[in-house]
């Protein structure tokens, strides 16, 4: 999992980018 919101939540990398 990858946190690509930075707020320390891990979202969806394939989804959001």
């Amino acid at each position: 999992e990858v946190d690509t919101d930075g707020n320390g939540t891990i979202d969806f990398p394939e989804l959001l980018t």
